[in-house]
């Protein structure tokens, strides 16, 4: 929404960034928290969008456009997060998840639902059907960097004998 507003009454840059605006992204948090990321979105916008942000945390996801290609990529590479869009058409979010958990052989990636749905207990609906976390559009970078915490301390946690 923020974006097409932008786009039919843009707003002046300011000429000097605000003092939080940089700290929100930052930069050095792959380094510390390396995480192989797929993000999968059937909104072509939502995933440019979604692979800038990372990209300013020092991420470079790999993308899937819906629930089949989400499952080939995780059969294929071993992701330590899936950012899943629930809502896609031909095989949505909640079934894909089903299914990278019942196919994959070995470590399971930590998913996490990305939706524009914000309705009381939607979280925990999400939660139930087989995601580990919930994400709601648009992004906030502090609920992000929280999801990404907790996906790095998983993969260390699966990945120690």
């Amino acid at each position: 929404l923020q974006a097409l507003l932008g786009l039919i009454a843009p707003v002046e840059a300011p000429t000097t960034p605000s003092p939080d605006a940089a700290s929100d992204f930052d930069t050095g948090l792959a380094q510390r928290l390396p995480l192989s990321i797929l993000l999968v979105d059937d909104n072509a916008m939502n995933r440019k969008l979604g692979s800038k942000v990372l990209a300013r945390l020092g991420y470079g996801p790999d993308m899937a456009e819906d629930g089949f290609q989400a499952i080939t990529a995780c059969l294929e590479k071993p992701y330590d997060l899936v950012l899943m869009d629930v809502e896609m058409p031909g095989l949505n979010g909640i079934d894909a998840t089903s299914r990278i958990r019942s196919e994959s052989k070995g470590r399971v990636p930590y998913i996490v639902a990305l939706t524009a749905n914000a309705m009381t207990g939607d979280r925990e609906r999400y939660i139930a059907s087989g995601m580990d976390d919930y994400l709601s559009k648009p992004l906030r970078i502090d609920a992000l960097i929280e999801t990404l915490s907790k996906a790095a301390e998983r993969a260390r946690a699966t990945s120690q004998p």
